[in-house]
C-alpha cells in the first residue's frame, strides 16, 4: 500500500512539476542571477553605503543581460546572412536531390502537392496564434 502511494506521489509531483515549467524557469534564471550577484553586492556594501552599492550591482547586472541579448541578436543575423548568401547553394543541392530521386521514380513534385498546401499553411498560422481576426 505504501509502495503505491509513492508511486501515484511521485507520479503526480512529476505532472505538477512539468505543468508549471512556465513557473519554474523563470524562477530559476531568477534564483540563479542572485546566487551570481548576491556576493558581489555584499562585498559593495563593505565600502559603501548599500543604496549606492545595490545601484553599481543593478547597473552591472543590466549591462550583463543587454550584452548577452546583443550576442544572441548578432549571432541570429549572422546566422540568417549566411542563409541567404549561400542560398544559391541550397537550391542547387535541392535540384540535385529532386533530380536524384526522379531518377530513382519518386516524384517530389507530388510530394509537395499533397503535403504543402496554402490550406495548410493557413491551417498552422491560423491554430499557433500566428494569425488573429479582426472583426468588421
Amino acid at each position: 500500500m505504501r509502495v503505491t502511494v509513492g508511486i501515484i506521489a511521485s507520479a503526480a509531483i512529476a505532472i505538477a512539476a512539468y505543468q508549471a515549467a512556465s513557473v519554474f524557469a523563470p524562477l530559476s534564471l531568477a534564483i540563479f542571477i542572485i546566487a551570481i550577484v548576491w556576493p558581489l553586492q555584499s562585498r559593495l556594501q563593505l565600502h559603501m553605503p548599500k543604496l549606492v552599492a545595490l545601484a553599481i550591482t543593478l547597473f552591472l547586472t543590466i549591462a550583463v543581460c543587454i550584452a548577452f541579448a546583443s550576442l544572441a541578436v548578432w549571432a541570429f543575423s549572422h546566422v540568417g546572412h549566411s542563409l541567404i548568401a549561400d542560398s544559391a547553394q541550397y537550391q542547387a543541392l535541392y535540384h540535385r536531390g529532386v533530380a536524384w530521386l526522379d531518377d530513382q521514380g519518386i516524384s517530389v513534385a507530388g510530394l509537395w502537392v499533397e503535403h504543402f498546401n496554402v490550406e495548410w499553411l493557413s491551417s498552422i498560422s491560423m491554430s499557433s496564434g500566428c494569425y488573429e481576426r479582426r472583426s468588421s
